[in-house]
């Protein structure tokens, strides 16, 4: 990951353990890859 990914997940708190399970980015994330949203077709960081 760049310096630039690491900032913004910390930024944007996208891995943040503080917060309940449920209510959260991972709840989210969880939901994307179920609907075969995540990871987007083409990703390179997949391949």
């Amino acid at each position: 990951m760049t310096p630039t990914g690491r900032a913004t997940c910390i930024r944007l708190d996208l891995n943040d353990m503080r917060y309940p399970e449920e209510d959260s980015i991972r709840a989210t994330r969880r939901f994307w890859i179920q609907t075969e949203l995540h990871p987007p077709l083409g990703d390179p960081c997949q391949d």
